[in-house]
């Protein structure tokens, strides 16, 4: 695609020139000229530099018409992404970019040139270029003068004076019987001599201080490489500062960047605009002294991850200097960093840090310095420690619990000592200082959970009295749990037994509306059939889970892609109990082929009179119906309409949808939907957005 924009314009810079325009340093990698060099405009591609991602190249027309160009327009056909030019502008028509001139280089004399200078992105290739002038093409193709008013083709040929270009005479000489090669007076068919419109410089000054309005001597000030090329011999591209901190540049009308740098002194870069026939100063620039400094980070030597904000940094002159006069303290910030300005040396850093030890550092203040690390030992000490579920599994292991909260408080102030979260596999680390603790334990749905008399202690600083490896805990949910338990049989009655294709098990908790059973409002539980014994053989199609008291409808899955699925009755899940689901059949040789044609027939009715709801939207949001849930639809979705009875029969190539369901007036919901085979019902309740949610029926 092709871009163009402008970058900085040098107005006035070589408004016409007859030769063509000599820069400070220009290597010319290659050149291409369109046009015939007699009686048309010629132009000429050079690249002056190139790269790896982009290019530097001028354009060059120059006049051979013999009379003078005006209003002159180039289309390049060629992909071409201009990121910056000068002497000209550019612009996109189509698929070409269109390059016009400036106010100054709109005309060209007979014999002179215009420059028109480009970086581009991308590798360099010829291009194809088409010069319009006056509204007339000149291009290599066919090599003609189009301009209308060059009369020299002409078919009255005997009213153009070719032997004599003085204007208002009627020179005989052009009389066809005297037309003697020795009569013509050759010099006075010589065009007037062409001299290139000077570029006018100007002077630019500036005054260049530090921070404290001191002036900087020797100071180099320099303008943007890429534009040394353009700003032609007798400019004056660098300078240094005098004592005063005052420089002089001599610079064509444009906009410019400075580049400022100095020994000691970090380097700055300003923008400045030049303009013809006004007083040109850069005003005053500052830049930063680099000062010499020592930086640094508080870190506790075990704990990498801890370091420690509001840290004392007490600074005194010379190395292993414990008591002598403090010259400068600072405090960390909330990363543990510090930064202590001081002239050259070497000094000593005392850190102190509430609830350690101090210790001490020899550093050295100097300039550019990298930030040191400061480690310290705390008097407290790693713990760690585990948390699972009260309840066992039907082999009777606990389940680690993630995102668990872990708080301590200290038991003599009853101040937050630290806090932190178990990871996947349950685990969680703190670090305590010596004292007696109490922790807390909490997870949504779940009893929180305190342990008390934890031990900081040390004894003489030689026994070890603290309890670094604590003991785990086992938390309760917060609601009333019971067990499910049943067998997946296959078509004939046996149990299921697989070696891969490892079936799912969805319970979807349910409530009653009317006598209708539906997907309550809360978090719908998936898990998988037995896939293994304890002993590592091959399981048996049973399913073993701990849920919360509450009505379910059970769903199972064959894994194998186009596999058949089967559904429950509903079955009632009861405190401290056991409920034995009875046998679901699940045909393993049922295979559907592709494409895969699972049914499910959603009904959607209001959480409160049990009516159908028409024009429901119901949108898809992703394969494998789960625990999680959405608050808005998928931004490709493919949304379906609910009937007058306010159902959808909806077919899917996967068994396991999670959808997406809104109505006007009611609040969205999202629900499971298990397809099969024959369209089986799955009922969705919509709660009325002016009602709470309803006492649902478990």
């Amino acid at each position: 695609m092709k871009r163009s924009k402008s970058g900085f314009n040098l107005p006035g810079i070589l408004a016409t020139l007859l030769l063509l325009v000599t820069t400070l340093y220009t290597p010319t990698i290659s050149v291409h000229a369109e046009g015939n060099e007699e009686g048309e405009v010629v132009v000429t591609q050079k690249v002056n530099s190139e790269w790896n991602g982009g290019y530097v190249a001028e354009l060059i027309i120059t006049n051979n018409t013999g009379d003078e160009l005006q209003n002159w327009k180039l289309t390049v056909d060629d992909d071409l992404e201009i990121t910056s030019i000068w002497n000209a502008t550019a612009q996109e028509e189509g698929d070409a970019v269109i390059i016009l001139p400036m106010d100054y280089n709109a005309k060209v004399v007979a014999g002179g040139s215009v420059n028109i200078g480009f970086v581009a992105a991308g590798e360099y290739s010829e291009l194809a270029i088409t010069c319009s002038y006056d509204g007339k093409d000149a291009t290599a193709e066919n090599g003609e003068n189009n301009n209308s008013e060059n009369n020299t083709g002409n078919e009255n040929s005997g009213e153009n004076n070719t032997g004599d270009v003085t204007p208002g005479e009627n020179n005989e000489a052009n009389n066809p019987e005297g037309n003697n090669s020795e009569e013509n007076n050759t010099e006075e068919n010589v065009p007037e001599e062409i001299v290139p419109v000077e570029v006018q410089m100007n002077e630019v000054t500036g005054i260049v201080c530090d921070g404290d309005g001191n002036a900087v001597a020797n100071a180099q000030v320099t303008i943007d490489e890429n534009a040394k090329q353009f700003v032609g011999e007798n400019a004056i591209i660098t300078a240094l500062t005098d004592e005063n901190g005052l420089f002089v540049l001599g610079l064509p009308a444009g906009d410019y960047r400075l580049h400022i740098t100095c020994e000691n002194y970090e380097q700055e870069i300003v923008s400045i605009s030049v303009i013809d026939e006004t007083e040109n100063a850069a005003g005053t620039i500052v830049i930063n002294e680099i000062k010499p400094v020592i930086r640094g980070y508080a870190r506790d030597t075990e704990l990498e991850s801890k370091y420690f904000a509001g840290a004392e940094v007490i600074i005194r002159e010379g190395w292993d200097e414990h008591d002598s006069d403090v010259i400068a303290e600072y405090k960390t910030d909330e990363n543990g960093y510090f930064e202590a300005e001081l002239p050259e040396g070497q000094y000593t850093i005392q850190l102190k840090v509430s609830g350690y030890g101090s210790k001490y550092f020899n550093v050295v203040s100097e300039k550019n310095s990298d930030p040191q690390l400061l480690t310290i030992r705390s008097s407290a000490h790693i713990f760690d420690g585990k948390v699972f579920s009260a309840y066992e599994n039907k082999n009777g292991s606990h389940t680690a619990m993630k995102n668990v909260t872990v708080q301590f408080y200290s038991q003599t102030t009853g101040e937050l000592a630290d806090e932190t979260v178990t990871d996947n596999d349950g685990s969680y680390q703190v670090m305590l200082k010596n004292d007696m603790y109490y922790a807390v334990f909490q997870r949504q749905n779940y009893k929180t959970l305190t342990v008390n008399d934890i031990s900081g202690d040390l004894v003489a600083l030689v026994s070890d009295t603290y309890q670094n490896e604590l003991d785990p805990v086992f938390m309760e949910y917060s609601y009333p749990m019971g067990i499910v338990s049943g067998r997946v049989v296959d078509q004939y009655g046996s149990l299921l037994s697989y070696s891969k294709g490892q079936p799912g098990i969805y319970f979807n908790r349910i409530g009653v509306v009317g006598d209708e059973p539906v997907q309550a409002p809360d978090v719908n539980i998936m898990g998988i059939l037995n896939s293994k014994y304890v002993d590592g053989t091959y399981g048996d199609g049973t399913y073993y889970y701990l849920l919360p008291v509450g009505k379910y409808q059970v769903f199972i899955g064959c894994a194998l892609t186009g596999g058949e699925t089967a559904v429950s009755q509903i079955v009632e899940v009861k405190e401290n109990e056991v409920t034995v689901v009875p046998d679901i059949k699940l045909n393993r040789a049922a295979q559907l082929s592709y494409p895969y044609n699972y049914k499910a027939n959603i009904c959607v009715i209001d959480a409160v009179t049990g009516e159908p709801i028409e024009n429901a939207k119901i949108g898809y949001l992703w394969n494998g119906a789960s625990s999680r849930t959405s608050q808005s639809y998928r931004s490709d979705a493919t949304y379906n309409y609910t009937d007058a009875n306010g159902e959808l029969k909806y077919q899917h190539d996967h068994p396991y949808i999670r959808m997406m369901v809104s109505a006007d007036g009611y609040k969205d919901r999202t629900i499971n939907v298990i397809a099969n085979r024959n369209y089986q019902m799955v009922y969705c309740a919509m709660v009325p957005e002016s009602e709470p949610e309803p006492d649902w029926v478990y």
